[in-house]
């Protein structure tokens, strides 16, 4: 992991002209090893914020209350391009939305993933939810806005954004699930160069979305 970890700041240094610092490269570096360990579900290795209960959820639940924002983000090597999908669903599984989108430029898995969770947490902000829970599927994304831990980086530039939204919202919690609770986010992100800009009624999801959507729901 450390290796891996040093490869992408390197990669980030020639491509992007991003310096990380020593910190932000063995903090980054155990945070993934962390993250696999748990996956694996084994958790011998400390992280930056305790788990939280709700964690680590392998299928995707109803909210109790609220609605519920699932959230991920792809990378297109291809075409040199990242973007996010988000999926919003109320207590009783009905979508209320599913937006996506996508910007130009190679950047690095976490900083796409908390990238969209800030566009998530934005989306929130503009709505008039009172009771919301955020899924990701990334852990060190959920750890680093958890943690008091200041990174810097550009990452650690847009955890600080997120944080800021945080405070503004109310009665809004920040889950880690693991892939398989948040396919419907992942299918969404996966093709969000073509869904970009779109935002879906339940009239109008594509047909693979929607059976995504009724399998959740039937768990």
């Amino acid at each position: 992991m450390l290796c891996w970890a040093l490869w992408c700041a390197r990669n980030d240094l020639i491509w992007q002209q991003r310096s990380r610092s020593v910190k932000d490269v063995v903090t980054f570096a155990n945070s993934s090893l962390d993250q696999w360990l748990k996956a694996q579900g084994k958790g011998n290795i400390p992280s930056l914020s305790p788990l939280k209960d709700g964690d680590g959820s392998e299928l995707w639940l109803k909210p109790s209350v609220g609605i519920k924002l699932n959230v991920d983000a792809a990378i297109s090597e291809r075409s040199s391009k990242h973007g996010f999908g988000c999926v919003v669903r109320n207590a009783d599984g009905i979508l209320i939305a599913a937006f996506a989108g996508v910007k130009p430029g190679r950047v690095s898995p976490e900083l796409a993933e908390i990238m969209g969770i800030m566009e998530a947490l934005s989306w929130l902000k503009n709505h008039s939810y009172t009771q919301a829970i955020v899924e990701t599927d990334s852990l060190v994304c959920a750890e680093a806005i958890r943690s008091a831990e200041v990174f810097v980086s550009s990452f650690g530039s847009v955890v600080e954004d997120c944080k800021k939204i945080f405070k503004s919202l109310f009665n809004v919690s920040l889950l880690f699930v693991k892939r398989s609770a948040n396919c419907v986010a992942h299918f969404v992100a996966r093709h969000s160069i073509s869904l970009a800009e779109r935002m879906f009624s339940i009239n109008s999801v594509p047909m693979e979305l929607m059976s995504i959507l009724t399998s959740d729901c039937s768990t």
